[in-house]
């Protein structure tokens, strides 16, 4: 049943004024090179091809604006202090060690400083910043002052999660890119940063590009991407810090979603504000609400559950809310991204909507439902959380239990195959609390300490490692200040010279020249790496890809193939600059092309096991040199990106050829 209608005329006309210069803005921003007659719910005004911006109600009170802002120049101050840690840079053999220095922020001491690797099994680190080298690779080192709070609250959203602490400080990690973690844009954290502000806050959610958190007396903050208008304001751009939303009105709660955000007050009314997202429902009373990446659902103090916003399981959106199908009472519903789960009032979980990969957990992989389908097993539900393709609930007995898609090791099985029902997950522990991302999940567990699995592709779960987990793992301290250095490991210098004409080398920073047998040298430019790079670099005059090669050399005009092969691999971190390479070429080589030709180049990216798959040819200038008799080729980064594998190794295999001048 619909609840009361808001009752304040004055204060929704007013809302209403600004939601649709808030939603003709964020037309603007998302559509500006299209002409724009339909924004999803927004009413967008054509004009010369473009959105028109709306400048009505320009008296409301109640408009924030952010502080002019272009494109996406961040908003505020940076203000989380900074450990400096020296050297930035270090490069050091398997088995040998290096110092790090740091310089703490004043006010910091060193008693609460910690040390981190994020991948041990390159390098370890001790108490006091010593690094030991294990195995040839790029490991980042951290330094970090750990703070005595402690986690109370989480949120997870597409690739990043916060947490609130029992001093009201929030913590964020995972990826950055809009500055969703607080402090701007940049690289993602793999542990929890501290949000900048000193702004004490009751409640946190994360969303897709921003971050949203309540503080005391309802104020409602936001921070990362407000490209489409996520803070309520008509000035896109990014914040670095916690901007207040719409001064002067309290929320109960808020939450972000994917370029929307939503918050109900205290009289139940939800009010949304962005693009791309639901719009605000209206004349609706709720006692709670939630909101997925692109919908949001409420509930009414009957049970009743309403949701509106994008249902493209069947194409017919709604900006209104609809009622739940099924004539269920309800006491929690979760909208994921593509489906949503919701707990009845007796505990029996229900699911709907998209269900190709089981996320519905009625042991099918429908297409989807379009009513709610009941969760097989019988089991009686405490909470349960919805991400991308996937579902996890906290049983009656703290147990959990999730379904779904598993590729990331979501659901925190200990596999990577999926579930079309309830599957027992994280044995052994027993939650309180579950919270989803796109392909992640966290939760706390009964002891009141923080877990997370699955993707970590961005450090979305915290553990301070770069691996991903299809087991639960804890999150790692809370950094209240940090700093870090990359370590590059290599081989010990007896083992960089193979057999078998293949030369394993360290590329310095400063570059260097490696020779091959004693017809080919391949230089390396200045910071052709961001540190000392592991690059092997094989010549012959008996080339594997040869008579392969044959087959497509009329896409190059060549007549004929000289009889070397240059193979130059650098691992998964390909050159940020090009690369030289010369080959000479012997007299009786030379002797025997015709008078007039022209020696070319050509570069083939391949994997071992593909060398007959040669339709991606790449041409380089060349130039031969009669008085050295070398050929001096160029080759761009574009020559190290595999094209052809799924793999991340960056391996260029040159051949030369020659044909007649013409």
């Amino acid at each position: 049943m619909q609840g009361s209608p808001y009752t304040s005329k004055a204060t929704s006309v007013s809302w209403r004024d600004k939601e649709r210069k808030l939603r003709n803005i964020a037309c603007e921003t998302d559509l500006r090179l299209r002409a724009c007659f339909v924004c999803l719910f927004f009413a967008c005004v054509e004009a010369d091809g473009q959105a028109a911006r709306v400048n009505a109600h320009q008296g409301d009170p109640n408009r924030t604006t952010v502080a002019a802002d272009q494109g996406n120049r961040p908003i505020g101050q940076d203000t989380i202090p900074r450990v400096k840690v020296t050297p930035t840079i270090a490069t050091i053999e398997v088995g040998q060690e290096v110092r790090l220095q740091i310089q703490l922020p004043a006010e910091e001491h060193a008693a609460r400083l910690t040390w981190t690797s994020e991948d041990t099994a390159l390098a370890m680190v001790s108490p006091a910043g010593l690094v030991t080298g294990r195995s040839a690779g790029r490991v980042k080192i951290t330094a970090a002052i750990v703070s005595d709070e402690k986690l109370v609250g989480l949120s997870a959203r597409a690739s990043h999660a916060c947490g609130l602490t029992d001093e009201g400080s929030v913590y964020c990690w995972g990826s950055n890119e809009y500055g969703q973690l607080g402090g701007g844009p940049g690289p993602g954290s793999t542990a929890p940063t501290s949000v900048p502000g000193g702004i004490a806050f009751t409640a946190v959610s994360a969303g897709v590009r921003h971050t949203c958190g309540v503080a005391e007396a309802g104020a409602a903050y936001c921070w990362g991407a407000n490209h489409a208008g996520q803070f309520g304001s008509d000035s896109p751009g990014v914040a670095r810090t916690p901007f207040r939303v719409f001064r002067g009105i309290g929320f109960v709660s808020v939450y972000a979603g994917g370029a929307h955000t939503c918050g109900l007050l205290d009289n139940g009314v939800v009010r949304c504000w962005g693009g791309r997202g639901p719009r605000d429902p209206g004349n609706f009373a709720f006692t709670s609400f939630t909101s997925g990446s692109w919908q949001v659902c409420g509930l009414t103090s009957e049970g009743i559950a309403y949701c509106w916003g994008y249902n493209g399981f069947t194409g017919k959106d709604s900006s209104e809310p609809v009622p739940v199908a099924g004539g269920l009472t309800w006491q929690s519903v979760r909208p994921g991204t593509y489906h949503t789960c919701g707990i009845t009032k007796s505990g029996e979980a229900y699911c709907w909507g998209l269900g190709k990969a089981g996320q519905l957990g009625n042991d099918t992989t429908t297409r989807g439902s379009l009513v709610p389908l009941p969760v097989s097993g019988k089991l009686r539900f405490r909470a349960l959380a919805t991400g991308n393709f996937h579902t996890c609930g906290i049983s009656a007995d703290h147990s959990l239990y999730c379904w779904g898609k598993n590729d990331h090791g979501q659901l925190g099985t200990r596999t990577r195959s999926g579930a079309r029902v309830p599957h027992p997950a994280a044995l052994g522990l027993s939650f309180t609390s579950i919270t989803a991302g796109s392909y992640h999940t966290c939760g706390f567990t009964t002891d009141e300490t923080a877990y997370c699995w699955g993707s970590n592709e961005y450090g979305q779960l915290g553990s301070g490692l770069v691996s991903s987990s299809t087991a639960p793992v804890p999150v790692a301290a809370l950094r209240r200040a940090h700093g870090s250095g990359m370590v590059c490991v290599v081989p010990p210098e007896t083992e960089r010279v193979r057999r078998d004409s293949v030369t394993t080398a360290v590329i310095p920073s400063a570059g260097g020249t490696v020779e091959l047998e004693s017809f080919a040298f391949v230089t390396f430019p200045a910071n052709a790496f961001r540190c000392g790079q592991l690059v092997s670099l094989s010549a012959t005059r008996s080339p594997r890809t040869r008579e392969a090669l044959r087959t497509s050399m009329v896409m190059f005009s060549v007549d004929s193939l000289l009889p070397y092969e240059i193979r130059i691999n650098s691992g998964n971190i390909g050159p940020a600059t090009s690369v030289d390479v010369n080959v000479h070429v012997p007299t009786d080589v030379v002797a025997s092309l015709p008078t007039k030709r022209h020696i070319g180049a050509f570069v083939q990216i391949l994997s071992e096991s593909d060398l007959e798959a040669l339709d991606n040819f790449q041409g380089f200038p060349s130039d031969f040199d009669p008085l050295t008799q070398s050929v001096r080729v160029t080759l761009p980064e574009s020559a190290f990106t595999n094209k052809r594998t799924s793999d991340t190794s960056y391996e260029a295999i040159l051949a030369l050829g020659w044909r007649s001048a013409r």
